[in-house]
């Protein structure tokens, strides 16, 4: 019976080490979190294939390369990636609020755009200290712990040049200002310090943004000669100059002719790169005089989910080598929940990119 015992004591102990001895070395790919699931660690890349995202390059837009010279070294590369319009407000904000989980709408994407040497973004509204739950409406606003989530998905650059940004008026610009700034993060598009400058690899950007929808309380308005004026201001310090534009007609691909007055203008001043969003739908890009255009990314993180237009967005990595960019790929979102960037389905990722390549293709046809 003692020897019965004993063997039995043997063999839990030995099944027991084994379970522990599998925990700590046979997981080499996931962890085990606080309260003992496995999860995945967070090691996916949306270049990765198995997560069946093949992003669309410029060249396989529009048939156009922007070569890399052959001598150039690969860790000269630079990254910059944009987004769709950023709205961390109605039903975004009363869900993160609600589940108080502020990376939640964007965790999908953290990977990539933490993965950029630089992550600029449109914030749709100011972020403030007693922001109001809303469901409808357009005075936006989200809560101040929305940083939060910024930090999370390691954003550099906020742009709040845009039609909502004075919702709660110069207070609430203010705040937004006070907030951002806490946590380190640029901002571009406030009225009198519009530019901010970023170095990475000893290469220096700068950060323009100006709202050509209405006027906004302590926001920059896009008037052609001030946007020469810092265009010009920001080329004395930076090699690249980066301008955002809150432009043209919500709900549509068309491009209104003050949308490319605005931006043709502006690389004819010395901008190397021009961000557009506004319309929640995604536009065109174009390349003129050599310099990349795109019109607008569609959404990232919104609560539009009456049509799929609303519901789909690009993200934009811009790659330069030096002071040149050299390529352009683009990825899919497809928001879910009211407000959640989704890494869609291989048929919903496709068909978003090759709408986005098509109706690229037919714009640039039209304005030859």
């Amino acid at each position: 019976m003692c020897m019965r015992k004993i063997a039995t004591i043997f063999t839990i102990v030995l099944i027991s080490f084994s379970i522990l001895y599998y925990m700590v070395n046979g997981l080499s790919s996931k962890e085990v979190n606080s309260v003992g699931v496995e999860k995945p660690v967070e090691t996916y890349d949306l270049r990765d294939k198995t997560v069946n995202i093949a992003p669309l390059s410029i060249e396989q837009i529009l048939n156009f390369s922007l070569d890399v010279p052959n001598n150039a070294n690969p860790n000269d590369l630079i990254t910059l990636i944009a987004t769709g319009d950023y709205g961390v407000v109605r039903e975004v904000n009363y869900k993160t609020v609600t589940y108080n989980d502020f990376n939640w709408a964007v965790e999908d994407f953290a990977p990539l755009l933490k993965s950029s040497d630089i992550t600029l973004i449109n914030l749709e509204g100011p972020i403030i200290y007693n922001c109001p739950i809303q469901h409808s409406g357009f005075t936006f606003c989200g809560d101040y712990r929305h940083v939060q989530g910024l930090n999370y998905a390691g954003i550099d650059v906020v742009n709040v040049a845009n039609n909502h940004a004075g919702n709660y008026g110069i207070d609430g610009v203010n705040q937004t200002k006070e907030i951002l700034n806490d946590n380190n993060i640029l901002i571009s598009g406030v009225e009198n310090k519009n530019i901010v400058y970023k170095r990475v690899k000893n290469i220096n950007f700068a950060f323009l943004g100006y709202n050509d929808i209405g006027s906004q309380v302590g926001i920059s308005g896009a008037d052609i000669l001030q946007i020469k004026r810092d265009i010009i201001e920001a080329k004395k310090n930076a090699d690249v100059v980066v301008v955002s534009f809150h432009w043209g007609v919500e709900y549509t691909t068309e491009i209104t002719n003050r949308q490319v007055e605005l931006a043709h203008n502006a690389v004819d001043n010395g901008a190397d790169l021009i961000i557009g969003n506004h319309s929640h739908w995604i536009q065109p890009m174009e390349i003129y005089k050599n310099k990349l255009i795109m019109f607008a990314h569609g959404n990232f993180i919104f609560d539009q989910m009456w049509s799929e237009e609303t519901k789909e967005g690009i993200i934009g990595e811009y790659v330069f080598y030096k002071n040149n960019l050299v390529d352009a790929v683009f990825y899919p979102v497809y928001i879910k929940d009211y407000g959640k960037a989704t890494i869609p389905s291989k048929e919903e990722g496709d068909y978003i990119l090759n709408r986005f390549k098509d109706m690229t293709n037919i714009y640039n046809k039209k304005s030859i």
